[in-house]
């Protein structure tokens, strides 16, 4: 009777096993934690390498991309507690942190500000914008920053250009194309629209004449990073995977990039693809060290655009505190993943 009961009991122990093991995938997809991030765009290029990283290498979390209009309701849902990691760019961040705004850099998804300005073809250089209707987002923020620093290095202001504001880059080169303004400012990523026309050209990028500046970068809120290490942990790590495979492997990035963000040209991701190399528009180390690397950008725009510095609340001194970067979560993934 033993031995039958010996025998049941292992029968139980198979089946259970069994039973176990068979869970059908979508079972398996459905009882990963999802963990939402926010985005104040579409998923374009600039964002791919981490959202490839997390859909290649993490195997218990889905990270669920939310794209949120404009960079401002991105800080507001974070700073509701409602939400946990999203994408800002350091002009918005800078300035949530600097007015006590809970904020935390975690890594940084562009290191160089790859910000061209582009005009009509008839305009050679940026001293013969003097005068022309030139483009910027708004009247603070990087790319008007950028104007800034243009006019200081020419020894004129903003002022000499017949400035006007306009949100979006696309929006500014549907301007350019539609005859409204004479040139813009605009991520190296979004001039392809107009300069396929052959009606306009690149007539400076900002980063060959600039030092590195921080763009979007990942953050999160010290609350979140509190009670979820691990998770932190996993999507910093994964994401920094995602950024080398850009470098490492173009075809394997290639095909993944293009099914979170996809391209129906495939001639337009190439050129992009090519700038992410030639620019380096991710930092292979995740801009490691963090606080260093966003102290760099801050005394930049005190330094050469102090207006646009002082809006963002920036003043002169002004230093990042470890409450507003931690740079544990990617040391860690160096660690695990080599410095190159």
């Amino acid at each position: 009777m033993r031995a039958v009961n010996r025998h049941f009991l292992k029968m139980a122990v198979v089946l259970f096993l069994a039973g176990v093991l068979a869970v059908p995938a979508g079972l398996a997809e459905a009882a990963k934690r999802t963990v939402r991030v926010l985005y104040p765009a579409g998923l374009d290029m600039e964002k791919a390498a981490m959202l490839v990283g997390w859909n290649l290498y993490l195997d218990d979390i889905k990270v669920e991309p939310v794209v949120l209009r404009g960079q401002g309701n991105v800080a507001r849902a974070l700073l509701s507690g409602k939400e946990n990691v999203g994408y800002q760019v350091f002009s918005f961040f800078a300035q949530t942190v600097a007015k006590g705004g809970d904020m935390v850099a975690l890594a940084v998804a562009e290191q160089r500000m790859v910000w061209a300005v582009i005009a009509k073809k008839d305009i050679k250089s940026i001293k013969e914008l003097k005068g022309k209707k030139v483009a910027a987002h708004d009247t603070s923020g990087l790319s008007a920053s950028i104007i800034d620093f243009y006019a200081n290095k020419l020894g004129m202001k903003r002022s000499d250009f017949e400035m006007l504001y306009i949100r979006g880059g696309e929006n500014r080169i549907a301007a350019l194309v539609a005859g409204r303004i004479d040139a813009t400012v605009v991520g190296l990523n979004d001039v392809y629209e107009a300069t396929d026309t052959g009606k306009f050209h690149v007539v400076s990028v900002f980063s060959e004449d600039a030092p590195d500046l921080v763009g979007p970068m990942l953050v999160s809120t010290s609350k979140f990073i509190k009670e979820n290490p691990a998770v932190v942990q996993k999507l910093v790590t994964a994401g920094l995977r995602g950024i080398r495979l850009a470098y490492d492997d173009p075809k394997q990035f290639a095909a993944e990039a293009k099914k979170v963000a996809p391209y129906n040209d495939d001639a337009m991701f190439q050129k992009g693809y090519k700038d992410l190399v030639k620019y380096k528009l991710w930092p292979v180390n995740g801009g490691a060290p963090l606080r260093a690397t966003l102290q760099k950008s801050a005394d930049w725009l005190i330094a050469n655009s102090p207006e646009d510095a002082k809006k963002m609340g920036l003043k002169p001194g002004f230093k990042f505190t470890d409450k507003q970067t931690n740079d544990t979560f990617l040391q860690n993934a160096l660690k695990e993943l080599g410095r190159k």
